[in-house]
């Protein structure tokens, strides 16, 4: 009895478990390319970047530019 009182809970298929509260660069990079719908000459070179580059460049907002894809390369001559 008392032993499986004190169990901890364990999560069922309908309760997801909890996420990590940080993503890492590469999913966040995978993310932006997706929603700002870069051109592929720019995701390529963001999904090319060394994994400490990609931290940096992971940062990059390119939310309310005209081209997305042109501020991201611009933003990536300061990176690469």
């Amino acid at each position: 009895g008392a032993y499986y009182a004190a169990a901890p809970p364990f999560h069922t298929e309908a309760e997801p478990a909890p996420r990590r509260p940080r993503r890492n660069a590469k999913d966040i990079i995978e993310a932006m390319i997706a929603e700002y719908r870069l051109a592929p000459g720019c995701a390529w070179v963001l999904r090319s970047l060394p994994p400490d580059r990609q931290k940096v460049a992971a940062r990059i907002d390119p939310s309310g530019q005209a081209d997305p894809s042109a501020f991201v390369a611009e933003q990536l001559e300061h990176i690469v």
